[in-house]
């Protein structure tokens, strides 16, 4: 369940620095914004192995 709410939490806060990286117009903000987005990918990879045993 921990890993879940940590995937979810992680593309959403990925999300919203990508909005205000682009909007700034900030790179290392959307490269920070792309890394939390690929780790909440990663994160939700694994809730999913977790469901399947």
């Amino acid at each position: 369940m921990l890993a879940s709410w940590l995937s979810a939490g992680l593309l959403v806060v990925g999300a919203l620095l990508g909005c205000l990286g682009a909007y700034m117009q900030y790179n290392p903000l959307i490269a920070v914004a792309g890394a939390g987005l690929l780790l909440g990918v990663i994160t939700s990879g694994f809730t999913e192995l977790q469901r399947e045993r």
